[in-house]
């Protein structure tokens, strides 16, 4: 089952990690009335990023997410460029400090 009103998620700051982040894109996948994800500081590496990056190939509503100040490093980074081949909604990514 799949919330269809929550416009806003803010977890920042919630050490989630790379678990956290991984149950967040299930979510995100199928979801379609997400306006803004927050998921920044959170201790996301390369694995969150990529999970993050195939549900952003799947969910073509979002349009702002926030993934600054985790670890992410070139091969999650790679993998969120790859989705933004398909993704035809996110406007904004916000990457910094990472």
């Amino acid at each position: 089952r799949v919330n269809q009103a929550l416009q806003q998620i803010d977890l920042h700051s919630n050490n989630i990690g790379d678990e956290g982040a991984s149950k967040v894109a299930e979510a995100l996948a199928g979801n379609k009335t997400l306006q803004r994800l927050s998921l920044a500081n959170n201790k996301i590496g390369d694995e969150g990023a990529r999970k993050v990056a195939e549900a952003l190939r799947v969910n073509q509503t979002l349009p702002l997410v926030f993934l600054r100040n985790n670890n992410i490093g070139d091969e999650g980074a790679g993998a969120l460029a790859d989705a933004l081949r398909v993704n035809q909604a996110l406007q904004h990514m916000n990457l910094h400090s990472n």
